[in-house]
């Protein structure tokens, strides 16, 4: 005889292809959105672990100047942090890494008049998660009357080689001191630059539109020396440093082609990658593998892999919707990422590929890297749902954090903005319980980010108590029944503080690393299992004397009293371990992550904190970036992807459901009846947003005892 656990574990797995999904529910008024329509001119960079991403974004088609915004992308294609951070205003953004921070830089294109000097070329140094070291854009070169445009850059070990359409400068790592370089007249405007065995080369371009111009390569010794001028047949290109050489590609209006070159620029061989393209060809390389993309006559976003014989892989989807392609590639993947038109705005979409494959840029595919901070949602007692999220508001020009839902009804629950301050508010999370809604956010710039806590009445809706917690971003929350653990990440640390009802911190402190001088803990994520809190974060260990550098998926427990237990590890991997979630039902609790193979993983553990069970694998699951995890009443379910798997109290594979490609983006919701209520926000017509509720439910089955 079968127990009523049993009963619906067979319930799931039977219904979950039979699946239907109710008609959504507006949660939110339509707002604009409040990044600017226009994304352009894509750059991209790799640590060898993961990624930089740097664009413009602007208000119209063809701007002089615009906001340069970055994201870092880790190594399975999941964008890091709340949102995209705007570093500065100008023109045409470039990246380059240097072995322990990223340095961006772009071209100040903002008018001035008379002989007093002003930046010209600004940058800031970025670290692997995104965070800026810099807090303010540093002036790399200074000019009278600039209006500076088509910058790069490359680190040669020593100084970094940065130019712009007047000139170029060799430039300390410390961004202190600069030595100009004189450009050779006649010879073109610097459109890239490369750097081999210590010295550059750099492109020139004599470029009059899309279909003309010539080429010109320009050695460089690290002194600052001028070489002799190579011209090229081609109207445009991109270069790399690679094995002691470089390598180029080269359009020439009829073909795309392929070249290696010795370290004097000199050719060594040349091949037909493909017909001539539209705009720039981009080329990057790593680990002696070299990777390029370009969009075609006819607007679609090709790549290929050009250290070996293989044929290009180019989007098959509607052609003229995606134009700025980039590529990029870490020690694990290849990243490719494309801005892509829809609805009268740009997406800026990224996608990666193991080392084995080459992304395809099909329309809609990858994620969107422009976006805000994910909803947060949660199912209180009374069967409500409470979900919290970051909304524009149009007359303060300011992301604030809203508190609605859906009543026990199924109706839209009255919603508003929770505590406007004079910040931008993102990355809410929230805990429920007691007849109060903890919710957490991330205030302010990401140079001066605060973790601000507000404790709601969920009768009243008043604000009970909200404080500025502590310096950080990427909460999470969990609540025991009378006080709430929230832990967020400040400064490569994990830090938390146990809150009662009336929002005083009654205890604090922060997780241990597995090595202290060399760690760095993010993306924290809580759950209460009945006796303790669990913490669960991703870390990245350095390379250093004695340590085994990589990511990790660690957890840990936190009593009631606030003394946390040390870690345990349940994954590592060389890169690419997604960011954890967690959840706990009936005493256990389970983490779910996604492995450097794009696989779900997950671990289930006891009342006593004891891990149950090995590691679980997902099979059929692929490209798990991202997770939420949430209990049911078999077991557990996490959003993974574009579907959400199950997982029993014991720890088996109970298969998985389909989710609507809108909603892969944001969380859920399991009521008693295992009905999914998915989150999340979509555009609305060409200018507007909105978050919308959407429940999945299983058909109906009578129970038995077969």
């Amino acid at each position: 005889m079968k127990s009523r656990a049993a009963t619906a574990f067979l319930f799931l797995v039977t219904a979950i292809s039979a699946a239907r999904a109710a008609t959504e529910t507006q949660l939110s008024p339509l707002t604009p959105p409040a990044a600017a329509p226009y994304r352009f001119r894509l750059h991209a960079a790799s640590s060898g672990r993961g990624y930089l991403l740097a664009w413009e974004e602007a208000t119209v088609a063809d701007p002089e100047t615009s906001t340069i915004r970055i994201r870092a992308i880790n190594a399975a294609g999941v964008p890091i942090g709340d949102n995209a951070t705007a570093v500065g205003t100008g023109m045409e953004p470039r990246i380059t890494w240097n072995g322990r921070e990223y340095l961006v830089v772009w071209g100040i294109t903002a008018t001035t008049s008379g002989s007093e000097f002003t930046p010209s070329v600004a940058g800031v140094r970025v670290r692997e998660d995104g965070s800026l070291i810099d807090a303010q854009p540093v002036a790399l070169v200074s000019e009278a009357n600039p209006f500076s445009y088509f910058t790069t850059a490359d680190w040669s070990g020593s100084q970094y080689l940065v130019t712009w359409n007047r000139g170029m400068a060799l430039v300390d790592a410390d961004l202190r001191h600069f030595k100009l370089v004189l450009l050779p007249s006649p010879g073109g405007l610097p459109f890239y630059t490369a750097t081999s065995g210590g010295s550059f080369v750099v492109l020139l371009s004599s470029y009059s539109g899309y279909y003309h111009g010539s080429l010109t390569l320009l050695p460089i010794s690290a002194a600052g020396v001028l070489g002799t001028a190579i011209p090229l047949a081609g109207a445009r290109g991109n270069i790399v440093g690679v094995d002691g050489g470089y390598a180029m590609i080269l359009d020439d209006d009829a073909n795309l082609k392929f070249l290696r070159l010795r370290a004097d620029g000199t050719a060594i061989s040349t091949s037909v990658v493909a017909q001539g393209g539209n705009g720039f060809p981009r080329i990057a390389t790593r680990d002696g593998r070299i990777v390029s993309s370009w969009l075609t006559d006819n607007g679609h976003v090709c790549t290929a892999r050009l250290d070996v014989l293989s044929q290009p892989v180019c989007s098959a989807g509607a052609a003229g919707i995606q134009h700025d392609p980039v590529i990029a590639t870490s020690s694990t993947s290849v990243l490719l990422a494309w801005s892509e038109r829809t609805n009268g705005r740009d997406a800026v979409r990224v996608i990666a590929t193991p080392l084995s494959e080459m992304p395809r840029a099909e329309p809609g595919t990858g994620r969107n890297a422009a976006v805000a901070s994910a909803p947060a949602v949660e199912r209180r007692s009374d069967g409500s749902i409470a979900a919290g999220w970051s909304q524009h508001n149009i007359l303060t020009d300011r992301m604030e954090v809203h508190l609605g839902g859906l009543t026990n009804k199924g109706a839209a629950a009255s919603e508003r903005a929770i505590f406007p301050t004079a910040f931008d508010q993102t990355s809410p999370a929230i805990a429920t319980g007691a007849g109060r809604t903890m919710v957490l956010w991330t205030e302010g710039p990401p140079e001066l980010a605060k973790i601000r806590m507000t404790i709601v009445d969920d009768a009243s809706k008043a604000v009970i108590a909200t404080v500025p917690l502590a310096p950080g971003a990427a909460p999470s929350v969990a609540f025991d029944g009378k006080e709430w653990l929230a832990a967020w990440q400040s400064s490569g640390v994990i830090r938390y503080a146990l809150i009662n009802s009336d929002g005083n911190a009654i205890a604090s402190g922060a997780m241990q690393a597995e090595t202290p001088s060399s760690s760095f803990q993010t993306a924290p994520a809580v759950a209460w299992n009945g006796t303790s809190f669990f913490v669960t974060w991703h870390e990245v260990i350095a390379a250093g004397a004695g340590l085994f550098p990589g990511e990790r998926i660690q957890v840990a427990a936190v009593s009631t009293g606030g003394a946390a237990s040390g870690p345990i590890t349940l994954d590592s991997a060389d890169t690419g371990l997604a960011s954890p979630s967690i959840a706990s039902g009936g005493g256990r609790v389970l983490v779910s992550w996604g492995t450097a193979a794009g696989t779900l993983r997950q671990a289930l553990f006891d009342a006593a904190g004891k891990q149950f069970g090995n590691v679980i694998d997902f099979a059929g699951l692929s490209s798990v970036s991202r997770t939420q995890t949430h209990a049911t009443s078999a077991g557990f379910a996490t959003l993974a992807g574009n579907r959400i798997a199950l997982t029993s109290s014991d720890g088996r594979v109970l298969g998985s459901l389909d989710v609507p490609p809108v909603a892969v983006d944001g969380d859920f919701a399991v009521d008693a009846t295992n009905r999914f209520v998915l989150v999340y926000s979509r555009d609305v017509g060409s200018a507007m947003t909105a978050f919308f509720a959407q429940t999945v439910g299983l058909p109906r089955r009578h129970s038995s005892d077969h």
